[in-house]
């Protein structure tokens, strides 16, 4: 069984022109060298909010859970304690099992997979399936982190913008990359950080090209996380 799977045929790939046919809109002419930096501040302001969603997530079900440890507590002790990364498990195992199976792990090495051999293709349907699972495993007292998913979910979103702005599988790859350096600036607040891991660990392909659409990313997604959180990481 592939870790990757395909896209289906009817987003296809094609080469890139001068004018994107984009839905609702039909044919909007962008000059080709203005193209690629475009399509870098939409994935960058994509994975700047999924940064502030998945932080909205993790925080409101930390609450929750800890409201539930608190009446647990009172009513049987501190044993009871123990139920609730019980309870937080039971959504995020139907996730896996019966929503996208992709939603389990770090995310990461999943991103790298996509990127090397299915030409950036993410499922759509993995970026609320990641940002439900790992709410819940993070707010149930899960041991885990926020990079990885923050990585996953952007780049699902990033790939979908790709694929429907009928992007190229080599601009794709790139905007996934991009997605990557954005999650990771938004939810840290380091846009450096984020450009280099998503150039050395995502990409590893250097060039100026490449350099420049993933530090535009990473800027424009910390720009939208600082708009929310002011200097300090949310």
């Amino acid at each position: 069984m592939s870790l990757v799977r395909r896209p289906s045929r009817r987003f296809g790939t094609r080469s890139a022109q001068l004018f994107w046919r984009l839905p609702l809109i039909g044919r909007v002419r962008i000059p080709r060298n203005l193209a690629p930096l475009l399509l870098a501040g939409a994935v960058g302001l994509a994975a700047g909010f999924a940064a502030v969603a998945l932080t909205a997530v993790v925080d409101g079900l930390t609450t929750v859970f800890n409201e539930l440890a608190s009446i647990l507590d009172g009513l049987a002790g501190g044993w009871t304690l123990m139920l609730v990364p019980a309870i937080a498990a039971i959504p995020v195992a139907f996730v896996v099992s019966r929503v996208a199976s992709e939603s389990q792990g770090a995310g990461v090495p999943y991103v790298m997979v996509a990127v090397e051999r299915a030409g950036g293709f993410v499922r759509p349907i993995i970026a609320p399936a990641k940002l439900v699972a790992t709410g819940f495993t993070l707010g149930g007292g899960g041991a885990a982190g926020r990079e990885g998913p923050i990585v996953l979910i952007a780049a699902s979103v990033a790939s979908s913008i790709g694929r429907l702005a009928r992007q190229p599988s080599d601009m794709l790859v790139l905007m996934v990359a991009a997605a990557a350096a954005g999650g990771i600036a938004a939810t840290f607040l380091t846009p450096i950080a984020g450009t280099f891991f998503a150039m050395e660990v995502v990409l590893r392909r250097f060039n100026v090209r490449n350099f420049t659409i993933v530090v535009v990313s990473a800027v424009v997604a910390n720009l939208v996380a600082v708009s929310f959180y002011g200097e300090s990481a949310g």
